[in-house]
């Protein structure tokens, strides 16, 4: 089910209240289209009209796909929330949900279209917030370029012959630039870090935020271990 809820919101350039109507939550596998905007960055976005700024809506909206088997709410940071609204959605994730299903929740909207992308190919998130850190760690070279770049999954390439690669988008001050990993890292690390992870079957059905503190104490883990060898 896609559902409409309508707020106030402000533009955060010159102060302009108005009243949107926006997606509160997107069922991708019955509207596709809605699916679509989502990804490209047109949903729940509106322009001021009075500085014709373009906003883009900043609310929690609940994304889910039974046909892949996975859910994941956009949520604030507590500090940031309305506490009427906070409390609503803390009941809602308490509630029963599917057991076999991968329940996510995320901070921050580039994250929230990140990991759409992600479950939707079918990789281990998990597994990919550890590689985004090797990545960063490793100072890979469209990396260095702005230290303060953030990096986000985008799709799977291949090249003219036919190799396949996990294609990254380093988010950074000035620019976006693109860089591609062959799947063979993505492959060893998921046999390496096994037994850091907690296991998808011991949290199906739980809600989990997999970000990079996640991955960081995977790393812990291994370093750990590591030490005692």
């Amino acid at each position: 089910m896609s559902t409409v809820t309508t707020i106030q919101i402000t533009c955060p350039a010159c102060n302009t209240e108005q009243d949107y109507t926006m997606r509160g939550s997107v069922n991708g596998a019955e509207r596709p289209d809605l699916k679509e905007e989502l990804l490209a960055g047109r949903l729940n976005v509106t322009t001021c009209p009075t500085c014709k700024r373009n906003i883009q809506v900043a609310h929690p909206i609940f994304y889910s796909d039974p046909s892949h088997k996975y859910w994941i709410w956009l949520l604030p940071a507590p500090e940031e929330a309305d506490p009427e609204e906070l409390e609503e959605i803390e009941e809602v994730l308490e509630d029963e949900v599917p057991a076999d299903f991968i329940c996510r929740t995320v901070r921050e909207m580039n994250e929230f279209l990140e990991k759409i992308r992600v479950l939707e190919d079918g990789l281990d998130d998990r597994v990919m917030e550890i590689l985004k850190m090797f990545i960063m760690f490793n100072t890979h070279p469209e990396v260095r370029k702005d230290p303060e770049s953030l990096v986000y999954y985008n799709r799977m390439v291949h090249d003219t012959e036919g190799d396949e690669y996990i294609q990254f988008m380093a988010v950074g001050r000035y620019e976006t630039t693109t860089l591609n990993l062959k799947i063979d890292a993505y492959t060893y690390m998921q046999m390496d870090f096994k037994p850091f992870l907690i296991t998808e079957e011991s949290v199906r059905g739980e809600w989990l935020e997999v970000d990079q503190l996640y991955a960081r104490s995977a790393l812990e883990g291994l370093f750990m271990r590591m030490g005692r060898a």
